[in-house]
């Protein structure tokens, strides 16, 4: 089963993993930009705010948007690596039967049902992937929390 379950995982990887990274890597701009106006809103808030301590107010909050960048681009070089191998291992880990085999008995159901369980399990990493990204660009992190709960259910 564990063969099994890395063949279908490369498989996997070849048909979803090109649409995850290529997702990722063509909504990088908007999450950046989307990450970045963000941190500019709140930091003129912060330097408004700030009355006679303005100027330092500002030259810290320049400082802290110049690196929290770098770590931004790190951090979705990070997931796009990231994605990629959950690309492949998720759907070899459910394939392998592994998920089934935690707290429950065997229910034998073939190949057959491993492959449909294979490829469930792409797609959900790539509607996990789409769904993390797009909370990302909308800052709206409650939606990854949703999506979580959801994803536990099919799971």
């Amino acid at each position: 089963e564990m063969i099994f379950g890395f063949i279908l995982g490369l498989l996997n990887f070849c048909i979803f993993g090109p649409f995850v990274i290529g997702l990722t890597v063509a909504k990088f701009p908007l999450v950046f930009l989307s990450c970045t106006l963000h941190a500019i809103y709140y930091a003129s808030l912060a330097v408004a705010e700030s009355g006679g301590w303005c100027l330092c107010v500002a030259i810290g909050c320049f400082l802290g948007i110049a690196f929290g960048e770098v770590f931004l681009a790190l951090g979705i070089c990070v997931s796009i690596v990231a994605k990629a191998v959950a690309t492949f291992l998720w759907p070899a880990y459910i394939a392998s039967g592994w998920l089934r085999s935690i707290g429950a008995r065997r229910i034998g159901g073939g190949a057959r049902l491993a492959i449909c369980n294979s490829f469930k399990a792409g797609y959900q990493v790539l509607w996990a992937s789409d769904m993390l990204t797009n909370s990302c660009i909308l800052m709206r992190f409650d939606l990854s929390g949703q999506a979580m709960d959801e994803f536990k259910q099919i799971a």
